[in-house]
């Protein structure tokens, strides 16, 4: 199947094109049926219900500058991803009370994020069980793997300690 945005020929079921990951196989939004990779969704109706397949316009909630028309400003690097979760999470999540399974959430992220931020890195975000820093921003070193290899033993031994407590206090 061809994509519509790079031309790349895809295997007949992939949704997404294996080049540039734009949508290969789409449904339609009214019906759900699957529509063929060689529709123009511009000019043609859903095949199925007849239903327009041109999403409505997005309106601007506010004129913010990343909402603003114009040129961009584009900083591309290389950086280094370190993601980190709780192993045994979810067995672990669903036998204990809601506060106290914050309560060590959040203990887990106190633990974790001193390390990232002493060897240079950014905590880019803390979702569930799991952070995920980067290192090269703002700032680049040549060093930023190893920087995050560091980083990530450092939490290693600074999860050691919070696993004796955890398990003291919480089994």
């Amino acid at each position: 199947m061809l994509c519509r945005q790079c031309g790349r020929d895809n295997p007949p079921d992939a949704r997404f094109c294996a080049m540039c990951g734009a949508l290969v196989l789409a449904r339609c939004p009214h019906c759900q049926q699957l529509l063929p990779g060689d529709l123009d969704l511009r000019r043609t109706p859903c095949p199925s219900c007849g239903s327009s397949l041109i999403p409505p316009p997005l309106t601007p909630i506010t004129q913010s500058p990343l909402t603003r028309p114009g040129p961009a400003e584009v900083d591309r690097r290389l950086v280094t991803v370190l993601f980190a979760d709780l192993v045994g999470w979810t067995r672990v999540a669903a036998g204990m009370d809601p506060e106290d399974l914050h309560a060590v959430q959040q203990a887990f992220f106190a633990a974790v994020t001193p390390p990232i931020v002493a060897h240079g890195g950014c905590v880019e975000k803390y979702m569930g069980d799991a952070v995920m820093a980067v290192f090269g921003v703002p700032q680049v070193h040549e060093d930023d793997p190893e920087r995050a290899v560091r980083a990530a033993l450092a939490m290693q031994e600074a999860l050691a300690a919070l696993n004796a407590t955890l398990l003291s206090t919480h089994g």
